[in-house]
């Protein structure tokens, strides 16, 4: 009985000084680059090089290049027609080449692409070329580049996978679709996407949303397999998306 008001009052005290020592966050915004109807910002990615330039997923507007070195403007913009008007999702850079994931992710029958585009100039950037995932048609979540590789999340049509070495002539090399029927049985196949994608050494660990976490052994690019799964049982009877 003594010693429960002693421990309340040590974790008041814990409390009351970590709170001293830890001041409230403060944020404030410095600018913004307005989104549009149709051209809806869905990711936006800094230049990796450490230029004042950031690059915006712009949906049904293609890749916008926006200088942020003062009051952000848009200098150049990549128009969704140059690739069969595949709405843009996300963004990744590996040196002066952006990787774009494109297609529509919200069900209109879009297929995934692969899209590469030259910012040596951000002002000027220059698409070098665009390729697809043959027969796909459920749009793309995101790309992820390693080396001479690009792996695109494909959603309800898996990985694919694409040789980058030259990024004027990019080749489909292979596609994997994992079994969707885990953590359940006959699941409804619309919430089963591979959504998002992280690469080390010959393993890829894939976001599946329904289909949990899977882990497949890409050391083989035409014989891809899955070695591993995981989803948190407490949550296979909810809406749930793994990303």
């Amino acid at each position: 009985m003594i010693l429960k008001p002693i421990l309340i009052c040590c974790v008041s005290l814990f409390t009351l000084q970590t709170l001293a020592q830890c001041p409230l966050l403060s944020m404030n915004e410095v600018n913004s680059f307005a989104s549009t109807c149709t051209g809806v910002t869905l990711t936006s990615l800094p230049d990796e090089l450490g230029r004042p330039y950031l690059y915006v997923a712009s949906k049904e507007e293609g890749l916008k290049v926006v200088d942020i070195q003062s009051t952000p403007q848009q200098v150049a913009q990549i128009l969704t027609s140059s690739f069969s008007s595949l709405h843009v999702n996300s963004i990744t850079q590996q040196g002066y080449y952006l990787f774009l994931a494109v297609g529509d992710s919200f069900n209109n029958g879009q297929s995934e692409g692969l899209v590469v585009i030259d910012v040596n100039d951000p002002e000027n950037a220059v698409q070098t070329d665009f390729e697809i995932i043959p027969a796909s048609s459920n749009g793309s979540g995101m790309v992820y580049v390693k080396g001479n590789r690009a792996y695109l999340a494909g959603m309800s049509d898996g990985v694919g996978v694409f040789d980058v070495s030259d990024v004027f002539n990019v080749n489909f090399i292979a596609q994997f679709i994992p079994d969707i029927n885990f953590p359940v049985q006959n699941p409804d196949p619309e919430k089963v996407n591979a959504r998002c994608i992280l690469v080390e050494d010959n393993f890829l660990y894939l976001c599946y949303d329904a289909g949990g976490l899977r882990v497949l052994d890409i050391t083989d690019e035409n014989n891809i397999s899955e070695i591993g799964h995981y989803s948190n049982p407490e949550l296979d009877a909810l809406p749930r998306a793994y990303k």
